[in-house]
């Protein structure tokens, strides 16, 4: 988990922050924030879980990499992978819906090097919260 972390603080934030906002995977980030949030309403938290991968997959496109895009992939397999071991999946993924959206607007309205300030801290804390939930499910 640490180390899909780390990968993730490299590829993430750069391309957010090289990324523009009329970059057109832009619509893949709003629209996997809008799923994201009709899904919290109803608590599908499956979906809920995809739409967040489908809007980081959306950040790292803004890079115009196929490279990067598919390294990408790989670490979001590993992740899920992690995430089927956490029993909790609203405390998983609820907490980043509202955050997603907060992060898309960032971008659009101050631009990339923002977001990706933001997206820095926010990956910290998402990989506080997996990490987290495995020393629980170690104790429990």
């Amino acid at each position: 988990v640490v180390d899909i972390y780390r990968a993730r603080r490299y590829v993430e934030p750069a391309a957010l922050a090289a990324g523009s906002p009329l970059h057109p995977a832009v619509t893949a980030m709003r629209e996997s924030v809008d799923l994201g949030e009709t899904s919290l309403e109803a608590r599908d938290w499956r979906t809920v879980g995809t739409a967040n991968m489908a809007f980081h997959d959306a950040i790292v496109a803004l890079a115009d990499s196929p490279r990067l895009e598919r390294l990408f992939r790989d670490i979001a397999a590993e992740l899920r992978l992690a995430f089927l071991e956490i029993d909790n999946p609203e405390a998983l993924h609820a907490p980043f819906v509202t955050r997603n959206r907060a992060l898309l607007e960032i971008f659009l309205e101050q631009g990339g090097p923002a977001a990706a300030e933001e997206l820095r801290g926010y990956l910290i804390l998402s990989e506080q919260t997996v990490l987290g939930a495995f020393t629980r499910l170690r104790r429990g």
